[in-house]
């Protein structure tokens, strides 16, 4: 069903498919409510959540193209009581789609005269709306989002999904069927992967002569390897190796079920080159609650050369190293390079693709320089 942030945004109809002319219905009483009693005009800002998106953050094809100047493309009709509407069609509204992008959710948040006020969501978040995927609005619900989806080999995993119409479900897992319901509007089942690598999960809904698919790919994940933190190497952040070819990264993360290490140096990959070792607790024991530092040793890296990296934590949370001595972020590093600022010279730009949010930069046999941390340069971080 359609993500509604507490009827921030209602739409009309409910169900739309992205060739579908879908009316929005923002109400500035709720959310952050920044926008109630404004008297101005109110503009959206949006974009979409596609296919090649990285996260719910991560936004293409931004309609306008500056949020302080807003195009009439983008006013809202006043509708009385702080609500406004808009009308567009997503596929042609959006700028530069293309045929192989898939619209997931539109984004938006609101925004009136010169930018000011931000009318968001409770918290100040993005306003996120569900894009029908077909007639059914058929969708996982779990796994859900853009992924990457990791699943424990030869570990019953929950699946679920959703239509908003009642249909005959049926669940597979590489062709295979794993769950059935009769006239439902909604399917959960256990499903164990048994194959190492990629996985596809299928979910159909059948009503009448009328059949709607959709799938996702699911990757494997081998159980996590509890190793000691090889001798000198740092208890948190980066130990470089071999003259700089080879660097281990450590991270403290209590609590965790598994962490990858992605970046540059792999192609932003979830694999099991990047899959971080454990260390075990003071018993030898599985659990990480007492010690909960994970590790793992990259190899192949060019002695001088900057890599943008991040921790992928529990295949959902993407958190930069909080110890490192340089971050890049994708919101406030042009402003400090159009700025002219010397205080970090030769600033390396935020990666094009794979990021998203703040990343860390390793670089061996680089001399000292000031530091930018992002969370928190004390001796005790980490994160929980």
């Amino acid at each position: 069903m359609p993500v509604l942030h507490a009827q921030i945004v209602t739409t009309q109809p409910t169900i739309f498919k992205d060739t579908d002319a879908v009316t929005l219905i923002y109400d500035a009483n709720q959310g952050n409510k920044a926008l109630a009693g404004y008297t101005g005009n109110v503009y959206i800002w949006t974009g979409v959540i596609t296919n090649q998106s990285t996260s719910n953050t991560d936004w293409k094809h931004v309609k306008g193209t500056s949020f302080s100047a807003p195009i009439p493309e983008e006013k809202m009709t006043p509708l009385g009581n702080n609500k406004y509407s808009i009308t567009f069609t997503p596929r042609t509204y959006y700028p530069g789609l293309t045929s192989s992008e898939t619209i997931l959710k539109l984004a938006m948040v609101f925004r009136g005269d010169g930018g000011k006020p931000e009318g968001k969501g409770d918290g100040n978040s993005d306003i996120l709306v569900d894009v029908a995927q077909n007639t059914f609005d058929l969708r996982f619900t779990n796994p859900a989002g853009v992924g990457p989806f990791l699943f424990a080999l030869n570990t019953p995993t929950p699946v679920s999904g959703t239509t908003a119409v009642a249909a005959d479900l049926a669940l597979f897992l590489n062709g295979t069927k794993v769950a059935e319901q009769a006239n439902a509007t909604s399917i959960t089942a256990n499903v164990t992967l048994t194959q190492a690598g990629n996985n596809t999960l299928r979910l159909t809904a059948t009503k009448g002569a009328t059949t709607e698919a959709t799938e996702v790919v699911v990757q494997s994940r081998s159980a996590v390897t509890l190793a000691a933190l090889p001798a000198g190497a740092k208890k948190d952040g980066v130990t470089y190796l071999n003259g700089g070819t080879s660097a281990i990264i450590s991270l403290t993360a209590p609590n965790k079920q598994f962490v990858h290490v992605i970046g540059e140096f792999n192609n932003w990959t979830a694999n099991d080159a990047s899959y971080m070792k454990r260390t075990p607790n003071a018993s030898g024991m599985a659990d990480n609650s007492v010690d909960g530092r994970w590790w793992v040793q990259i190899d192949g890296l060019t002695p001088g050369q900057e890599y943008a990296y991040q921790f992928l934590i529990d295949g959902g949370l993407r958190v930069a190293d909080p110890f490192s001595e340089k971050i890049l972020t994708p919101t406030d590093d042009a402003y400090i390079n159009a700025s002219g600022y010397t205080v970090y010279p030769g600033l390396k730009a935020y990666p094009a693709a794979g990021a998203n949010g703040n990343v860390s930069v390793l670089q061996s046999n680089a001399p000292a320089t000031r530091s930018r941390l992002p969370i928190s340069s004390a001796p005790s971080a980490r994160i929980w």
